[in-house]
């Protein structure tokens, strides 16, 4: 129960995060090594909920198969959607907690050819890529992340507390075999007190390998191969955005219209003098990592590129609440006016003579 409850707040307190935009601004003159070029001649966007024919309740994970089929999944609705690129909808919807079932699904990975369904009572769903039914595997503890590769499996396990990031081999997944811990420094998280946002902490797959990112560390990522060794690591310098007056009453006046947490929080709420260096990044499996910052310009969040560890420029797109890339596809998912909007980009990188 007590996890349950600390990932709800969690998730609450990031959500609350990405309605409220703060005014302040970055200028950040670091130098690309390429131009980023986004071809909006390739741009589409929809609706996605006028597709659906049924309201979004809470969409937490996205991802893109080689074909370029999105699979995106609806915590509280216990759905898994497929839309092709062709725009055909299909939808999972059978919560319940046996095989196939959907109980809370909070992340989705495609690998292999499959889709990795996993679940807030510990269990993953495997599906083919036409959501058919493939087999069940119990997870052996509350995840946060994981990255599924050929052989190993990494894992982010739950905030409080982190044991670090994990490696086991797939075979092994659901079974009671201990765990080899890989050495990172993991942010110190308390337990009685909590921010007015998270810092960002996640690992997510890349190029056969991981990397992992911890925003309370700086603006800083550190990238591995399949067998968890350090490939390279990368960070870029900012300046730091403070907290305005005005982001600090609108977060609690949208923190009053849940009450529950609101008591919860009260007196072990606090807000730190800046945000954190970066609000959400994702990865693509050609090697590029895409940073959210801070920034804002007219509703639009600044996004830092970074191609095999070297900055490539920034773009500004629409303020999202999740994102995914393959093979130069990449989508992102936002709310437009109380709607939930999907935005298809293709994007390439010149490189640029000096």
């Amino acid at each position: 129960m007590r996890k349950s409850g600390l990932l709800k707040i969690t998730i609450l307190l990031f959500s609350l995060v990405a309605m409220i935009f703060p005014k302040e601004e970055i200028k950040n003159n670091l130098a690309p090594s390429y131009d980023v070029k986004i071809d909006l001649t390739e741009n589409k966007s929809i609706f996605i909920e006028e597709e659906l024919n049924f309201p979004l309740a809470q969409p937490i994970g996205l991802d893109i198969d080689e074909e370029g089929n999105l699979f995106l999944i609806d915590y509280i609705k216990s759905r898994l959607i497929k839309i092709t690129k062709g725009g055909e909808v299909s939808v999972i919807s059978k919560e319940g907690k046996g095989p196939g079932d959907l109980l809370n699904p909070r992340i989705v990975r495609i690998k292999n050819k499959e889709v990795y369904v996993f679940l807030s009572d510990n269990r993953c769903e495997i599906f083919t890529l036409d959501l058919k039914f493939r087999r069940e595997i119990k997870i052996p503890f509350f995840l946060s992340s994981i990255v599924v590769l050929k052989k190993n499996v990494y894992i982010l396990d739950a905030p409080f507390p982190h044991k670090g990031i994990m490696k086991i081999k797939l075979e092994d997944l659901n079974s009671n075999k201990s765990l080899d811990i890989i050495e990172f420094p993991i942010p110190n998280i308390g337990k009685s007190k909590y921010e007015a946002f998270d810092y960002f902490y996640n690992v997510l797959p890349l190029r056969g390998g991981f990397i992992i990112g911890a925003s309370k560390l700086g603006y800083r990522f550190w990238v591995y191969d399949a067998q968890a060794k350090l490939k390279y690591k990368f960070s870029k310098k900012y300046r730091p955005i403070r907290l305005s007056s005005d982001y600090k009453r609108n977060f609690l006046e949208e923190l009053k219209r849940k009450p529950q947490i609101f008591e919860f929080l009260k007196g072990k709420l606090y807000f730190p003098e800046y945000f954190s260096p970066y609000e959400y990044f994702f990865a693509c499996d050609d090697g590029k990592v895409f940073v959210e910052t801070w920034e804002r310009k007219s509703g639009k969040s600044r996004v830092d590129i970074f191609y095999k560890g070297i900055f490539s420029g920034s773009v500004f797109l629409p303020h999202f609440s999740i994102g995914a890339c393959r093979r130069n596809n990449v989508a992102i998912l936002y709310k437009e006016n109380d709607e939930w909007k999907l935005n298809y980009y293709k994007i390439s990188l010149h490189f640029k003579n000096f």
